[in-house]
């Protein structure tokens, strides 16, 4: 599951986003000490037991001290992930259970950093936990076969083509027809925005299309680079505000029609 290629350019770690961390109960080890003095630019949220399992989903990734004697690190393994199976995981282990360290290794979402003598490799803490975090939101580029990561990845893309279903509704159905409707057919409504009224008056409803296209293609562009980046905001976000946008101009219009 690991290898030594967690390397990343000057300029790519430049432009990334903090990592948000999860420390699972790290009250029995000085892990986050550590990683707050290694990763002072990473998010670093304590969670365990009784946290709300949606703070712990809102975080990249999770991060597991397995290298205390007590309890077992297999115990504090199989009851994190008893409880959270699929979400990004770094385990941190001394030596000594080699079993343990090459089931951690060879399991799904997950990665397995090393302590060393100095302490808790942060840099290799940081570079592991964003590749793991970039997988969960990029399963199609990432190089793995396995179909658990396309199993993993379906709730994702459910979620994505809901929200894009509910855009074209809103915003490629409903705003249209109701613009429609306002503009050619009710008597003393016009178009209020503007650039739309040009459009509208230069090239029909032609332009009122044209105009959409150029709107999603925007947004698919952009949900496209944001997925290969491991981005969830920039994933989730074009479709769901297209989404509300078209929730709100088609019920400005519907308003204006009932009441013209």
């Amino acid at each position: 599951m690991t290898d030594d290629s967690d390397t990343a350019s000057p300029s790519d770690a430049a432009t990334e986003r903090p990592l948000s961390i999860g420390l699972w109960e790290p009250n029995e080890t000085p892990i986050e000490s550590e990683l707050q003095t290694g990763l002072p630019e990473a998010d670093l949220t304590v969670v365990g037991r009784d946290v709300s399992p949606l703070e712990v989903h809102a975080v990249d990734c999770l991060v597991v001290d397995c290298s205390v004697a007590t309890p077992e690190p297999a115990t504090i393994y199989e009851e994190l992930r008893q409880r959270y199976p699929e979400k990004p995981l770094v385990v941190i282990t001394t030596g000594g259970d080699t079993d343990f360290i090459e089931r951690v290794e060879t399991a799904a979402h997950t990665a397995h950093v090393p302590r060393t003598e100095t302490g808790i490799p942060t840099a290799l803490v940081s570079a592991r936990g964003k590749r793991l975090a970039a997988r969960s939101f990029a399963t199609g580029e990432s190089e793995s076969d396995d179909p658990a990561e396309t199993q993993r990845s379906m709730p994702q893309q459910l979620g994505l083509w809901v929200l894009w279903a509910i855009a074209v509704a809103t915003y490629g159905i409903g705003d249209s027809l109701s613009t429609i409707i306002a503009v050619y057919f009710v008597d003393g409504l016009g178009e209020g925005n503007p650039l739309v009224a040009v459009l509208l008056a230069e090239f029909g409803i032609r332009g009122l299309f044209g105009l959409k296209i150029i709107v999603f293609l925007v947004a698919v562009g952009i949900n496209l680079q944001s997925k290969k980046r491991g981005d969830w905001l920039g994933y989730y976000g074009p479709p769901g505000f297209v989404a509300l946008l078209g929730a709100v101009l088609t019920a400005s219009n519907l308003i204006a029609i009932a009441t013209a």
